[in-house]
């Protein structure tokens, strides 16, 4: 099972209003444009959610079915607490699922740039999916043609970096938050918002749930339901 978690609100298709503003967004004033993180989080997670289902539908892998859920709303900046909640709750069923929090970063001054995985403290199986992040993210051409560089703390040994975030402190599985780049950056969003570059974070995923899957010997265990 995979749990995902797509960072804060989205828009709301009613009200056509973003649900975390006025937090969470930024409006680059030289082209006009307002980027709206949890709504960018939400587009990772929809094509990410597409190629599994295309996984799922494809007749040679019925025996290698991918278990997902969102604990996030489609739109509604749902509490941090209700998100934990419903994946502890999964993870009673599904003992060997990991959660994944997709979201973008900012910074003081608009010059950060790059992309992160951050776990809770301690060494954990967390640190092992971050690791596996860190090996697909280097592999990527498409990342290094386009200079976009993982930004980590190698101070323990491993590339992710640690932060007492809640969704990592209070998930009773394995968790990664995954900060995608700077939406603040006048360059890097423009590099985000490329069709090629969430694709490339979308397979990116999927390569990590396939490897995840494979490493556990999830496809040869019955599933707990």
């Amino acid at each position: 099972m995979i749990i995902l978690d797509c960072g804060h609100g989205g828009i709301n298709p009613e009200t056509n209003r973003y649900e975390t503003a006025p937090y969470k967004m930024w409006h680059h004033l030289d082209d006009d444009y307002i980027f709206y993180e949890g709504n960018y989080n939400r587009v990772i997670g929809k094509e990410l959610e597409s190629i599994i289902k295309d996984w799922n539908k494809n007749p040679s892998n019925q025996s290698k079915q991918i278990q997902y859920e969102f604990v996030s709303h489609p739109h509604l900046d749902t509490s941090l607490k209700e998100r934990v909640d419903k994946a502890n709750e999964i993870f009673k069923s599904h003992p060997k699922a990991i959660y994944l929090s997709f979201h973008a970063n900012a910074s003081p001054k608009q010059n950060a740039k790059g992309f992160e995985v951050f776990t809770g403290s301690g060494t954990t199986y967390s640190d092992v999916i971050a690791s596996q992040y860190y090996n697909e993210f280097m592999k990527s051409d498409y990342f290094r043609k386009h200079q976009f560089n993982w930004r980590g703390d190698w101070t323990d040994n491993d590339p992710d970096k640690e932060a007492n975030f809640y969704v990592l402190r209070n998930t009773n599985c394995p968790a990664v938050l995954i900060e995608h780049g700077f939406f603040d950056h006048p360059k890097e969003y423009k590099f985000l918002l490329e069709h090629d570059t969430i694709l490339e974070f979308s397979y990116m995923h999927m390569n990590i749930i396939l490897w995840h899957y494979n490493y556990n010997n999830l496809w040869n265990q019955k599933i707990v339901s």
